[in-house]
């Protein structure tokens, strides 16, 4: 499935380099992983070819067992901007409600204020509510269709089935997106390392149809470049927090945090880029 993706991404592309239009990856590379794509909507370069009606939607076969086309006159466009644009939102919000500032604004502000988000819910619990109506299909390997297979008492609740809904989205679409955005951002000023991956691949294959996901399994400076990438610029850069539940508070790396204190590490600052604890593992490599 993602090499079916892949490779409609690459012929897209091919259609429109051609030098006299500026592309901007960052969203060709959003909408492969995530959502529908070439329609009028987008401005798009249109073609009579049929492929063109194909949308790039690698998470919503992967994660619901269809296709997001279904949505692109309702959802679609929501999704993407939510998904690409809200998230720089949602940790400034983060960030307030350390203060409790964000529920005071929830009682100050105009209910317009949160109805991007208000959308998104809604547009999600319709996703959820129409795979569920789906139900269990034996063999199915889309990632909803393993919670659907839990009945009785194990079976999720409605909330729960929508939360995961949510979480495949952002999840799967946001980060995978990131990883290649700063990726050909990177290779893009290294010269050098773009030159030597470049070589790399080519002296693998002898054309496209070679590059499948097992094909690149030994590859070795590519699988370096992109955990380099990952490093300089994780997906996930805020790090995942932990809630502190024991009322007597509890010890994180030797310091005593309190009682409902939510503690995280930002992976951008203070751990894939520790001078002590990088220099620390080059050190221990190279002796």
């Amino acid at each position: 499935m993602i090499e079916r993706y892949v490779d409609l991404l690459v012929s897209q592309l091919m259609k429109v380099a051609d030098g006299k239009q500026i592309q901007d990856m960052s969203h060709w590379f959003e909408w492969t992983v995530s959502i529908s794509m070439l329609d009028q909507s987008h401005d798009i370069p249109s073609s009579t070819d049929d492929t063109d009606a194909q949308t790039f939607d690698i998470m919503g076969e992967f994660a619901f067992g269809e296709s997001f086309g279904c949505l692109e006159k309702s959802s679609s466009h929501l999704f993407v901007t939510v998904l690409f644009e809200g998230v720089d939102m949602g940790a400034v919000f983060g960030q307030l409600e350390r203060y409790k500032i964000y529920t005071l604004l929830t009682k100050i502000l105009p209910k317009s204020a949160f109805k991007m988000m208000e959308d998104l819910q809604k547009a999600v619990r319709e996703l959820s509510e129409k795979r569920q109506a789906r139900g269990y299909v034996p063999g199915g390997t889309d990632m909803f269709n393993y919670l659907l297979q839990n009945k009785g008492e194990d079976a999720f609740t409605q909330k729960e089935y929508n939360s995961n809904a949510l979480t495949l989205l952002f999840a799967g679409a946001d980060t995978s997106a990131t990883v290649m955005i700063f990726g050909s951002y990177l290779l893009s000023i290294n010269a050098e390392v773009a030159k030597k991956a470049k070589a790399e691949v080519r002296s693998a294959f002898r054309d496209n149809s070679e590059i499948t996901a097992t094909g690149v399994n030994d590859l070795k400076y590519m699988p370096a470049v992109l955990s380099e990438i990952m490093r300089l610029y994780p997906p996930g850069p805020t790090g995942l927090s932990r809630h502190i539940a024991s009322k007597t508070g509890q010890l994180v790396a030797g310091h005593h945090v309190p009682h409902n204190v939510n503690p995280h590490a930002s992976l951008q600052t203070n751990t894939n880029r520790s001078l002590t604890m990088w220099c620390r593992q080059h050190a221990a490599s190279t002796n």
